[in-house]
């Protein structure tokens, strides 16, 4: 048999028990093994802290699995016990609290091997080892809470030594490990490297050729050989082998989605793609090893295609509950946002006929059993992150809740949502205030909304709140700008300040001639003099729509200086009856004082001729915009988007306004 070439060939024993830091008992660990740690949290980075918990992450079968550790207090220690699980080759633990992780110093010393009968290492726990603390290999086989924790990492040579060590001492786990040490190795493209690449490649070819080994050692190879090696013939015959002997595999899977997708026939009727998932049922390809990345892509739009035609044409919803079981978790998101979450935020369905999808969906995706990748998560962390990373789409399903009068369970989603969401979104803050209102939790607003002004992230109705409050309790009005400004972050106000003034700028524009909402026409040229404030906005711009109510405030601040004015300039408008669509817009929504103009058609008779020069100027794009021209004619200051939170919009504006007005 060849000798196997993977890089550095030292031996090294693993001293990993951090002493008086944590302790573990038995001293040697293995699979069925009653284990008791004993953690010292005086002795670590989390002395002090009251809230501490606990992961194990059990490295088996080549996947990490995550278990939350019940912790007991006993004295200065925290006690926890578990049974070794079946297969485990290591064990890593970490302490943590909302702020702080602590792995054992930089070493990662909370950290264990398992052995085996003859007190030697499990298979895959050297490679496992190696992995979870590579600085190239988070992405293959680190843990993924992990990945931005301050541990020492390990640079590609250590990592190497660590594969080599799990071939010396288990050379019949070359076909696990083949795809790993490649992956590891791929950057490395000297000619020595990719022979040693191919000598492993053919020997496990070799192996599989005797033994017959499953689909997804075959896709890692083609994935070694087409990606790394590039190597054709090999490639040609390892795709033989799979479609003799898999030819209703991942791979012929791929290969006719792929070709569905490319058809010039749209497959409207959704007949073909049912066909293919007769033939590929989904649920046997839950884990399954995807070759090119690209194939989700042609799968999503295929499966995104056949749920919303229905949607789209006939607002039939019966594709998304026949799809709900098989379509991925990513998926599953997408459909929240696209059947629910857009439609809902627009106005375009009632609350009482979305209600039932939404919740649908909502149910699959927060219910989906786990990949095996998903397993890297605790049950803690995995719950967390599903609240984390769909924290937006679930505050609109909180609102929509209200929406149908279960203000109840919109609470207590709220309650949940605020734990991930914090006090920094000025959106979330109101509802939740509103919420409280409801639910007769008053006693807890003012904390609230003193918290979320801290972060400058409250609603002009919570300001009414906080007024009427010091009104209360002074008896007037005087001294309230003091105390409301008092309450926010000194800290963050002035790093806004800077990062404002820091991308001051001073360009010549030109001036238009636009026509005014309430009739005739607004030249420019008539305002040189004073400070204009600019907003661009469309009716179809949800963003600009949420930025207003902080542009009435910003308005409102101003309205008594005259050398301040605002235009709001509405742009890129289609509907051919837009004027009294702003009209009624504006006048729904109390925002008579704004002064509206339509901006003026350019040469394609298209209403966006101011919007398009000045985005054109300034090389940037999208809606909503805003602008500050001084007194001079000079565009000083612009800015895309909107972040949510009106008392940081009117800040922002308000410290170039002020600056400009005391520029000489």
């Amino acid at each position: 048999m060849k000798k196997i070439l993977l890089g550095l060939a030292c031996m090294m024993s693993l001293a990993m028990s951090a002493q008086q830091r944590m302790e573990v008992s038995p001293e040697y660990v293995h699979e069925g093994d009653e284990l008791t740690l004993t953690y010292y949290p005086d002795m670590t980075l989390l002395k002090g802290k009251d809230d501490i918990k606990g992961v194990m992450y059990c490295w088996k079968d080549y996947h990490w699995v995550a278990f939350d550790m019940p912790l007991q207090k006993n004295g200065n220690r925290l006690v926890s016990t578990f049974t070794v699980p079946e297969r485990a080759a290591l064990l890593a633990w970490k302490y943590y609290t909302r702020d702080t992780v602590d792995v054992g110093a930089s070493e990662w010393e909370y950290a264990y091997f398992v052995l085996d009968s003859e007190n030697r290492n499990m298979p895959s726990a050297n490679i496992g080892w190696g992995f979870l603390r590579g600085e190239n290999t988070q992405e293959i086989a680190g843990i993924p809470t992990m990945q931005q924790v301050d541990f020492q990492k390990k640079e590609d040579g250590v990592v190497q030594m660590w594969i080599n060590n799990e071939l010396r001492s288990n050379p019949e786990q070359l076909t696990n490990v083949f795809w790993y040490a490649s992956k590891l190795m791929a950057s490395d493209t000297t000619a020595a490297n990719r022979e040693r690449m191919a000598d492993n490649l053919k020997l496990a070819l070799d192996i599989d050729a005797k033994e017959k080994c499953d689909e997804e050692f075959l896709l890692k190879a083609l994935d070694v050989a087409q990606n790394i090696l590039r190597d054709e013939p090999l490639s040609n015959d390892i795709i033989a082998r799979i479609k003799m002997r898999f030819p209703d595999g991942e791979y012929e899977r791929e290969q006719a989605f792929i070709a569905l997708f490319k058809q010039h026939d749209r497959d409207e009727s959704g007949a073909a793609f049912e066909k293919l998932l007769k033939r590929f049922p989904p649920e046997k390809f839950t884990d399954a090893f995807v070759l090119d990345n690209m194939f989700n892509h042609y799968y999503f739009e295929l499966l995104r295609t056949y749920v919303y035609t229905p949607v789209i044409k006939c607002r039939d919803y019966s594709r998304v509950e026949q799809s709900l079981a098989f379509s991925p978790r990513t998926l599953l998101a997408t459909y929240f946002w696209h059947i629910f979450q857009i439609p809902y935020g627009r106005g375009d369905v009632a609350p009482e006929k979305i209600y039932p999808i939404a919740t649908m969906i909502r149910n699959a995706l927060m219910a989906k059993p786990r990949t095996i990748a998903e397993l890297a998560y605790s049950p803690e962390e995995w719950r967390s992150k599903l609240y984390k990373d769909n924290s937006l789409a679930w505050f609109d399903y909180a609102k929509l809740l209200d929406d149908v009068n279960h203000s109840v369970h919109a609470m207590s989603l709220v309650d949940t949502l605020s734990v991930y969401m914090g006090t920094k979104n000025a959106d979330f803050n109101d509802f939740r205030v509103k919420m409280l209102e409801k639910n007769n939790r008053s006693a807890e607003i003012l904390p609230i909304i003193k918290a979320s002004l801290y972060e400058n992230a409250v609603s002009p109705a919570m300001i009414d709140y906080l007024k009427r409050d010091y009104v209360q309790q002074h008896g007037s009005e005087v001294g309230f700008d003091a105390y409301f400004n008092g309450l926010k972050s000194n800290d963050l106000m002035d790093k806004q300040r800077r990062e404002v003034l820091s991308k001051l700028i001073n360009t010549p524009v030109e001036y238009f001639s636009m026509e005014k909402m309430e009739g005739g026409q607004l030249d420019m040229n008539s305002l040189k003099g004073k400070i204009i404030v600019i907003d661009f906005w469309a009716t179809w711009c949800g963003p600009c729509k949420a930025a207003m109510p902080g542009m009435k405030m910003a308005l409102e601040k101003y309205k008594d200086d005259e050398e301040v004015t605002f235009l709001f300039v509405a742009t890129m408008e289609t509907d051919k009856n837009f004027r009294e669509k702003i009209k009624s817009f504006i006048h729904s929504k109390g925002y008579e004082e704004f002064q509206v103009c339509y901006d003026a058609p350019n040469a394609k008779g298209e209403n966006e001729k101011a919007y398009e020069t000045y985005a054109s100027l300034f090389h940037t794009s999208g809606i909503p915009m805003k602008m500050i021209i001084d007194k001079q004619g000079n565009a000083r200051w612009v800015s895309n988007g909107y972040f949510g939170n009106p008392t940081a919009l009117v800040d922002e504006l308000s410290f170039v306004i002020d600056y400009l007005k005391k520029e000489k």
